[in-house]
Parts: structure tokens; C-alpha cells; sequence
């Protein structure tokens, strides 16, 4: 088979940095829109308390968590710059916004410039992208990685230089190390290679000597990777999935929400995308690299979806979206494919229709970041809400007597988000328990926790404290009701509180966040 000669990508004159910089740009300033208006979260604040340990002690730390050692690492070498909490959350924006010109790269040598202008204007609005790119995760690197990896695969299907499947084989090991899932995208991608061909094994020997760094590189973290998915899958992702949970990771890939429930808008939002992706599949006959394209996007949506179906749902939008630039690229390639009337439609709608969801997403800002409960969302959020958990943190450390200790206590999902988030805001130096009378699941942090941080009942402080801080983000009406909800009824601090002697004397509260203090009160003027 005669391998093409590889021509230069742009005209005499034509510069190559420009259209790079210019979606790099245009993407990292959509990021830093709001970027700082948030406090720590839980995944975040739990990134921060490994970056104290060395290089040596996280690989180790991290066999025991749900996630490779690569991005901690990431995050540890960047915060030995700086410690503030504005680097910490540039880092997301600036690896985030790789995506856009990476994305520019491969959607012209898939097609040509137009599409790839096209494609990285796409990634750099994409709120899906936008949302995770001012989340300090390893989701907002994934996206970049695959999009080097299917650069390096459609180059080297074109000329079948070594450097093209090195370069894939080094994107596909960096991925593995960033996430348990990526083997899903290296298997999709050999069959895709394989189908394109012709299922002759001759024309594979070099994309697979290729990944044989990958392979050697995998196999040093792969018994750590396949034990802690036995475990993962064991404590956390066994629940039922239903249709809405299959429609939402389509909607999530495309408007990245669902308006607040509102389904005929998500329908009517959604449907531009949905569109776009069958006419790629219906019109991309004669264009191999976009079938090869969809054949890579389809098999890891299917892998997905395989071991969701056997009990582990993985269908959640931040498990797939490292493949959101590639469903993009199929949406924006099917418009572009068709006749020209319904080409003009489409795509004038599909740019629509992610400014208006990307619109959406800034001003309903807080409800999109409301995960971990810090905040209430609209119309009720006030300004500043963003920073109301590290503003009563810190009032509680200003309040902070000699003898009282901080006890955290909301319904249990919540109590371990305001304890590692509140560890990191005091550097983890003040006497700081979670109340959590059974055992901490492995997937809300328990590796994290020291011998005696966490208590079981207030026996276990010895000496009883003169004062206890009680951090919640639920209702101080509910917790010291007359009837009790359920899981406050099986465990009742403020009950135990009331029975030890201590009485409430002060309240602190911003939002959703309230910080109570209990004072032990003498032996006859106890309640």
C-alpha cells in the first residue's frame, strides 16, 4: 500500500500558531469568567491534603483511592509555586482550555480548517468543557490527552510514521494515569484502526509495537487499577439505571444540563446535537477517518453503557466526557455533510444553542456548583455565596477558645464535604473531628482520615471540651426538632449535646452554612 505524502498543514504565509492562540485565548477567557466566585470542594480540597506527601507517598496513597497518581502529582508540583486558592483553581482553566486548539488540530486533519475552526470554537464554549475546566479534577485534562491520542491515530493511518503512533501510545499511557476507564478508549481505537485496514493484521505491526510503552507503562499500575475498580465497584457504582439516566448522558455531552427539569426545553436544546450525530453516521460513507471517528466515540459510549448495565454506573457525565470533543466532532461533521439549506440550519442552530446553554450556565452559576450542598441556589443565592463556607470557617477559627474543638454534622454525604474542605482552609492545625458513628465509606474519603479524627459519640473526646463549634449545611430547625428526621434520629448529636451539659450560646451563618456553638455549662445550670 502506497502511504501518502504527508503536505503541510497550512499555505505559504499562513502562520500555524495563530489559530491555536487565538481558540487557547478565546477559551481560557470563558473560563476565567467566575472562576473564582467558589470555595473548595470536597474532590478538590482532598487533591490539596495529598500535595503534602512526596511523589513516592502518593503513588502509594493512590492504590488505595479511585483515581491514578498522575494528576496529584500535577497538582503538587503546581502548588509548590503557590499556595493561594486562585492558583489552585487557574490550574483547571489553563489545562482546560488546552482543549480548544487541540481540538482545532484534529478536527482539520480530519476533515479540513473549516471543520476544525469549527471544532475548537465548539470545545471552547462547551459548557460541559467550561463546567469541569473550572473544577480542579482530572476531567478537565482527559478531553486534551484523547484529542492527542485520535490526532496521533489519524496521522498515522495517513503516513504510518513511527512518530504519530508513539505520539498516540504516549497520550494513551499519560491517559491511563489520569483515569481508571481510558484501556476503553485504547481498545475502541485499535478496532478502529483495524477496520480501517481492512482487518489485515501486516498493516497493525506498526501501531502495535507502537503501544508497547503503553502496555509496559500499564502494567506497573495495573493491579492497583483492577483492584480498586473490585472495590469501587463493590461500595459505590452498583445502583439501578434507568432512562433518564441513559437520555442524560447524551443531554450532558451536548447542552451539559437540563435546564432545572425542564424537558421540553432540554428536548428542544438537545435535539440540534442529536441530529447532527445520526446525519455523521448516515453521511460520512466516504469520508474512512470520521467513520473511524465514530467507531472510537460508539465503542467507549457502548463500554460504558456494557458495565453500566451489569450493575456500575458509570453513565455519569464526568465518566464520559473525555469523549465530548469526539461527540462534538461527529455532531459538527454530520451538519457539515449535509445539503447546503439544512447545513446552514443546523449549524447556525447548533451555535445557538450552546451560547444559550453555555448562557444558562453562568447565570444559574451557583445551582450548577451546588453538588457538595455549600450554596443555595437561584433565586435565592445572594452575593458572595460562593465563599460563605470559607467565611464561616474562618470566623470559627477567629472564635476558636483554648479547649474547643470543631465537630462536623449534617446528613452524612454532606459532613465529609465540610471536613476535608474545612482541614485544608485550616491548614488541618486546629482539633477538628467528624461525627459519623459508622464506618466511612472508601468513596467519601476514608483514606484521608488521621487515627482520631473521627468520633464516634461525644465519649470519645476526652477531655469533654469547654466548647464544641458544630459545622452543618442543614437546617438548624430540623436538628433540634421535637421529631427528628431519620438520619438525625439515628444519630443525634445535638441530643448527645443537650445530655452532656452543653447548651447553645452563639450562631454563625452564611447560606447553608451555620456553625453553632455549645458551651458546657456547670453541673446546676445544665439543661
Amino acid at each position: 500500500m502506497a502511504i501518502a505524502e504527508e503536505k503541510h498543514p497550512f499555505p505559504r504565509g499562513q502562520s500555524a500558531l495563530g489559530p491555536l492562540v487565538a481558540l487557547y485565548v478565546l477559551a481560557l477567557g470563558i473560563r476565567l469568567l467566575r472562576l473564582f466566585d467558589l470555595d473548595y470542594t470536597f474532590d478538590e480540597a482532598v487533591l490539596l491534603l495529598l500535595r503534602h506527601q512526596s511523589y513516592a507517598e502518593i503513588w502509594e496513597f493512590c492504590k488505595t483511592d479511585n483515581f491514578p497518581p498522575l494528576f496529584p502529582w500535577i497538582v503538587k508540583a503546581w502548588m509548590s509555586l503557590s499556595s493561594s486558592h486562585q492558583w489552585y483553581r487557574l490550574l483547571a482553566a489553563l489545562l482546560g482550555a488546552l482543549t480548544a486548539p487541540m481540538a482545532y488540530v484534529v478536527g482539520k486533519e480530519l476533515w479540513d480548517r473549516r471543520l476544525g475552526w469549527m471544532l475548537g470554537l465548539a470545545c471552547a464554549i462547551s459548557m460541559p468543557l467550561v463546567f469541569f475546566s473550572q473544577f480542579v479534577r482530572m476531567f478537565n485534562l482527559q478531553p486534551v490527552l484523547m484529542l492527542v491520542s485520535v490526532y496521533g491515530l489519524l496521522k498515522g493511518l495517513k503516513t504510518d510514521r513511527w512518530g504519530y503512533w508513539l505520539l498516540m501510545s504516549v497520550a494513551n499511557l499519560l491517559g491511563f494515569y489520569i483515569y481508571l476507564l481510558w484501556p476503553l478508549l485504547v481498545v475502541a481505537e485499535a478496532i478502529a484502526v483495524f477496520w480501517y485496514r481492512e482487518f489485515k493484521w501486516r498493516r497493525m505491526i506498526r501501531p502495535a509495537l507502537a503501544h508497547v510503552p503503553f502496555l509496559l507503562g500499564m502494567a506497573a499500575w495495573l493491579i492497583p487499577a483492577l483492584t480498586r475498580y473490585s472495590s469501587v465497584r463493590e461500595e459505590f457504582w452498583i445502583t439501578e439505571m434507568y432512562w433518564y439516566d441513559w437520555f442524560m448522558t447524551l443531554v450532558r455531552m451536548g447542552s451539559g444540563t437540563d435546564f432545572r427539569d425542564t424537558y421540553w426545553l432540554t428536548l428542544l436544546v438537545n435535539a440540534v446535537f442529536l441530529v447532527g450525530l445520526a446525519l455523521a453516521v448516515i453521511l460520512s460513507r466516504g469520508r474512512r477517518e470520521l467513520r473511524a471517528l465514530a467507531i472510537i466515540w460508539g465503542l467507549v459510549y457502548l463500554g460504558i453503557m456494557g458495565f453500566s448495565i451489569l450493575g456500575n454506573s458509570l453513565l455519569n457525565w464526568r465518566y464520559v466526557l473525555f469523549i465530548q470533543p469526539l461527540f462534538l466532532a461527529l455532531v459538527i461533521a454530520g451538519w457539515l455533510a449535509a445539503k447546503s439549506r439544512l447545513r446552514r440550519f443546523g449549524l447556525i442552530g447548533l451555535a445557538f444553542m450552546m451560547l444559550f446553554s453555555l448562557g444558562y450556565y453562568f447565570f444559574d452559576y451557583y445551582e450548577m456548583h451546588d453538588y457538595y450542598g455549600y450554596m443555595r441556589s437561584y433565586p435565592h443565592a445572594e452575593p458572595g455565596e460562593g465563599h460563605f463556607f470559607s467565611t464561616v470557617t474562618d470566623s470559627v477559627e477567629a472564635r476558636l477558645q483554648p479547649g474547643d474543638v470543631i465537630i462536623h454534622y449534617s446528613q452524612t454525604y454532606h459532613r465529609v464535604c465540610t471536613y476535608y474542605t474545612s482541614l485544608v482552609y485550616h491548614n488541618r492545625s486546629l482539633p477538628e473531628y467528624m461525627y459519623f458513628k459508622g464506618e466511612i465509606p472508601g468513596y467519601w474519603g476514608r483514606q484521608y482520615l488521621r487515627p482520631g479524627e473521627q468520633i464516634r459519640s461525644l465519649a470519645d473526646l476526652q477531655p469533654p471540651p469547654e466548647g464544641i463549634w458544630m459545622m452543618t449545611l442543614d437546617s438548624l430547625e430540623v436538628m433540634f426538632s421535637d421529631k427528628p428526621r431519620r438520619w438525625v434520629f439515628w444519630e443525634n448529636l445535638p441530643l448527645e449535646l443537650r445530655q452532656a451539659g452543653y447548651a447553645a450560646v452563639d450562631t454563625l451563618q452564611k447560606g447553608k452554612v451555620a456553625a453553632v456553638y455549645f458551651q458546657r455549662q456547670p453541673e446546676g445550670q445544665r439543661p
